[in-house]
């Protein structure tokens, strides 16, 4: 991983802290950036060491109400990125941090602006801006640093939308203009059943004799009601699923 460094003490923990540490890790970062993984993963750890957060261990910490992804614990993982998410987990627990993330316990969205003057920027990594809280007055850097990808957050102007020519169509005097119909994506893929031929043959109606009687209606076959939908049971809210464990890869 690009940039990375051994610079903490490795970490003997659970598999239920490992796959905790692991969740954050996914739900907070791009999975496809193994740099943006590490960084989130380094402010695990800065929080599972400082005073100010949970000491009940990583799972707690990434269980904080309102500091990380909603369902973080609970929601379900993509197969096909849970390869990186573990190596990157193990690297962490390793000892590996992120070196520009340092003793930063704090990030949000990259490409957000908040009019607070205590945030001091460190790293932009995986989507990601992480920062350090200061003292106002104290921040060296107010705003977040460009990422390792210049493509990565670069905000491109909205193309913008092509004009339509328009055509003036001459009028006749003797007669009332007809509107043209307008082109729709239906339109253009099958033209021929989308503009009206105004040569066309007007409609005759035939008036029905008094013998004639409407067909009845086919009735539609009713829904088949399920007894145990409407049982309390089936009505009562679900009950919370406990946090799934043992979701990542084992080395």
């Amino acid at each position: 991983m690009t940039g990375s460094t051994l610079a903490a003490k490795p970490v003997s923990v659970t598999d239920e802290e490992r796959d905790c540490l692991g969740r954050a890790m996914y739900f907070e970062s791009n999975r496809s950036d193994a740099e943006g993984l590490l960084a989130v993963g380094t402010v695990v750890m800065n929080r599972l060491e400082a005073a100010a957060f949970p000491n009940g261990g990583i799972c707690s910490v990434v269980g904080q109400p309102r500091q990380f992804a909603p369902g973080v614990l609970t929601k379900k993982m993509d197969d096909k990125s849970l390869q990186k998410v573990a190596e990157v987990t193990d690297a962490v627990l390793d000892g590996q941090r992120h070196p520009k993330v340092g003793r930063a316990m704090y990030f949000h969205t990259a490409g957000l602006r908040f009019p607070y003057n205590n945030m001091h920027y460190v790293a932009v990594a995986g989507g990601n801006a992480f920062y350090e809280k200061r003292k106002p007055g104290a921040v060296e850097q107010a705003t977040p640093p460009a990422p390792a990808t210049a493509l990565a957050f670069a905000s491109a102007e909205a193309p913008a939308a092509p004009t339509m020519p328009v055509v003036a169509a001459s009028v006749s005097p003797a007669a009332a203009p007809i509107p043209a119909p307008v082109e729709t994506a239906a339109a253009r893929a099958t033209p021929a059943a989308s503009v009206p031929d105004h040569r066309a043959a007007p409609i005759r109606t035939v008036r029905a004799t008094v013998d004639e009687k409407p067909a009845p209606a086919a009735r539609a076959p009713k829904a088949a009601h399920s007894r145990v939908a409407l049982t309390p049971a089936a009505l009562a809210p679900e009950p919370l699923i406990p946090p799934p464990v043992l979701n990542l890869p084992r080395p």
